[in-house]
């Protein structure tokens, strides 16, 4: 009696703690469906209510990254709060992405005290689905803690895809349908992807067609309800898996206005004057392109005007326009940029430029770069999540930075040169040069465009110093200067080619040694230049036991790879590069047919399988289609496709991710099984 009396007390704290207060769940049926305005008002709500745990959870659930500040806040509260789980869950949930590893250590202190504490589980989905963590068992388990202790909670049917326990899948995709049917709140329309993907899964491929008419009469229903951005998206997955391609026609979002394609267009069409160009030429240049960004900035969404504020406001400056237009014109465009949360702060650097080439509100300038060089120099300017890690693409953006650094430094010593200040002009520059020595990239030939963008920044560095040392008479260190800017560049500039002409002149240079000046500067068509072939990347990987079904209804294990060369295609519906692949895989095992011992096969990741048989049919490619999505996702450290294996008796022993040239990717397959 008094166990059954202690159950029935627990029950009203499960729903309690698993349901939104209803204050709260009417404030977030009001916010604002982007993403980034979702965390913000989100955030501004977990400030005015410190002490709301359940907005502060839904605050840090909103994103996979929060800032050093924010984490600081949640250690602080945490330490305040010793003991206390929920205090203890936000402090760890606040490190997801940053320092992942020592959030789950936390995690598992709050398990150790009570197993099923909700929102650990619900976070831990998400970890365990991240490929540097991923781990299904666990995955499952967490989901299934989360539907006995929470049975009402839509979020982890989100995860529903990465469980390969089938008749688990099956049986939580009925409870989903039932929910999903009686269900009142707009936002689980989305779980229609999961379920499909879900029932798909159990299906042979003669009941694929069944479970297409189920999903054919879901459209119809769903068609009644309010189009918002996310129901779109259901019905456009629905209709592909349908193959309704009047419905898929319809709901194609229209052509999105893009200034940064337009203006490519136009600058293509209209070449840009060059410097020995007649005045009124260059001037009627300007006016229309200033012309053409008042339209674009007038056409384009908010987050992709700022090309074309910098357009409008270089045209002012080629047009001599007033100073209170150049600077209504530069606030425009310093104040959109200071609107995102991230990004590059180089359009500062246009403003400041601007207001140097034109000689006006140069009061401002110090300031404008002062506060660029704060962002630029911010420790997380540039961050690498821990849960999709990306070390190149990081290395390239903390690059980036660094060229825009060079760029400010460089101009607030050209500045302080102007006004009049060659002492702290050169002061200016030296410690650019530290800095730049402090974040010098290896030369090892393996980071070609880090490379690259360092030469940009050390070119705004010599052109500067050989600018100092020009206006201070020492024209060979000024020559030589110049010389190195180039070098920096990869190739000699009109600017730099007019200094150095101009300089080796004035030293009484002769022109055949002018010549073979020129011609010790590196070629720049070889700087930095990618070998243009595809490459294997040796493996010695042993595959993973496996059982898997191709489209045609085969089931495929190791024993079917014994004994033979397995060329591997990885691949996807929804891949551009993929699908133009695959044609060259269809003419490469067509030509292998009859060569014994090699077959071609093609391992499919999407994450509806319904989406895969309709397509390769259509395609009439006749190589086997394995359905592999959770098999080879589980094989590659990062998700990347396309991506072809080689594959020796089993064992995983080359790979090449990407597709470029089809004959140089033929050439590099054959290479691997002769």
């Amino acid at each position: 009696m008094r166990l059954f009396c202690v159950f029935l007390l627990a029950v009203p704290v499960w729903a309690d703690r698993c349901t939104l207060p209803a204050g709260v769940a009417e404030f977030v049926q009001t916010l604002p469906a982007e993403r980034g305005a979702r965390h913000q008002s989100l955030g501004e709500a977990a400030r005015a209510k410190p002490d709301d745990f359940h907005l502060n959870r839904l605050f840090l659930d909103g994103s996979v990254y929060e800032k050093q500040a924010v984490r600081e806040q949640y250690r602080r509260e945490y330490e305040t709060h010793p003991g206390d789980l929920d205090y203890t869950y936000l402090y760890a949930r606040s490190l997801v992405g940053s320092n992942t590893p020592e959030a789950l250590r936390v995690y598992s202190q709050i398990l150790a005290k009570d197993p099923d504490y909700p929102w650990v589980h619900l976070s831990q989905l998400e970890i365990f689905r991240a490929e540097p963590f991923r781990d299904r068992k666990k995955l499952e388990s967490s989901f299934m803690t989360l539907r006995r202790a929470c049975p009402a909670l839509w979020e982890p049917y989100e995860y529903l895809g990465e469980i390969d326990n089938a008749g688990l899948v099956a049986r939580e995709a009925a409870n989903l349908r039932e929910l999903l049917a009686t269900s009142k709140d707009p936002r689980t329309v989305v779980l229609y992807r999961a379920l499909w993907a879900a029932e798909f899964r159990g299906r042979s491929p003669a009941g694929q067609e069944v479970e297409r008419q189920i999903v054919a009469a879901d459209l119809k229903r769903l068609g009644a309800l309010e189009r918002t951005p996310e129901l779109r998206t259901v019905l456009a997955n629905g209709a592909r898996l349908t193959g309704d391609q009047t419905l898929v026609k319809e709901l194609a979002p229209p052509p999105r206005f893009d200034p940064g394609n337009e203006r490519s267009a136009w600058n293509k069409a209209h070449p840009r004057p060059q410097p020995g160009d007649p005045p009124e030429q260059k001037r009627a240049w300007a006016q229309a392109q200033l012309a053409e960004a008042t339209r674009w900035i007038a056409r384009a969404p908010a987050e992709r005007r700022t090309l074309a504020y910098t357009d409008r406001l270089k045209a002012l400056v080629a047009l001599d326009a007033p100073a209170d237009e150049i600077g209504q014109a530069g606030d425009e465009l310093l104040a959109l940029t200071r609107s995102r949360s991230a990004g590059s702060y180089a359009p500062f650097l246009a403003v400041a430029r601007a207001y140097m080439d034109r000689g006006v509100l140069l009061d401002r300038v110090p300031g404008i770069l002062q506060e660029a060089l704060i962002h630029i120099d911010d420790p997380e300017a540039v961050i690498e999540i821990d849960l999709a890690p990306a070390p190149e693409h990081t290395a390239i953006n903390r690059m980036a930075f660094v060229d825009d650094h060079a760029n400010a430094a460089a101009m607030l010593s050209e500045f302080d040169e102007k006004q009049g200040q060659p002492d702290t002009a050169a002061a200016v520059l030296q410690s650019l040069a530290d800095y730049l020595a402090a974040k010098a990239p290896p030369h090892d030939g393996k980071h070609s465009a880090v490379e690259r963008i360092y030469g940009t920044a050390r070119f705004y560095y010599w052109r500067q110093r050989a600018a100092l040392a020009e206006h201070a008479g020492l024209k060979l260190d000024a020559l030589v200067a110049y010389r190195e800017a180039a070098v920096s560049l990869g190739h000699s500039s009109e600017e730099l080619l007019a200094a150095e002409r101009r300089l080796w002149t004035g030293l009484g240079g002769s022109n055949e040694a002018w010549v073979q000046w020129l011609n010790t500067v590196r070629d720049p068509a070889q700087l930095g230049k990618e070998p243009d072939r595809v490459v294997f990347a040796p493996l010695n990987r042993p595959l993973p036991d496996f059982t898997l079904k191709d489209i045609a209804g085969g089931t495929w294990t190791p024993d079917r790879l014994k004994g033979k060369t397995t060329i591997a295609a990885v691949w996807a519906t929804w891949c551009e590069p993929c699908r133009a692949e695959l044609p060259h895989l269809a003419k490469l095992a067509d030509a292998l047919k009859s060569r014994g011992g090699v077959q071609v096969i093609a391992l499919n990741t999407d994450e509806n399988a319904g989406a895969v048989e309709p397509f390769v049919k259509q395609s009439g490619y006749g190589f086997p289609v394995l359905l592999a999505q959770h098999f080879a996702e589980d094989l590659m450290p990062v998700f990347a496709i396309p991506r072809t294996w080689i594959v020796r008796d089993g064992v995983l022993v080359a790979e090449t991710v990407g597709f470029g040239d089809p004959e140089q990717w033929r050439e590099a397959v054959l290479a691997q099984i002769k």
